[in-house]
């Protein structure tokens, strides 16, 4: 069976602050339960890798969209930490 998308199908993506934005203590944030529990229990997170070292989409969100571009997605979810 062959299926055909729709000319009018949303392709995207979509994120959430915690795993994307990095620089979880800059740009005026404040520290949240999440940046309190890498502190005191770094071995917790995959590799060691807390909420300041994401995929950094934070600082490269304009190369990022451009990807997405290329991709030819037409459209995106993200969310804002709460802590911004």
């Amino acid at each position: 069976m062959r299926y055909r998308f729709p000319d009018n199908f949303w392709w995207g993506s979509a994120c959430s602050a915690l795993q994307t934005e990095g620089d979880s203590l800059n740009g005026g944030k404040s520290q949240t339960t999440w940046d309190v529990w890498f502190e005191r229990q770094p071995g917790r997170f995959h590799q060691g890798i807390g909420p300041a070292e994401t995929s950094t989409f934070y600082r490269h969100w304009k190369q990022d969209i451009a990807l997405l571009k290329q991709l030819k997605h037409n459209s995106f979810r993200t969310s804002l930490s709460w802590a911004r």
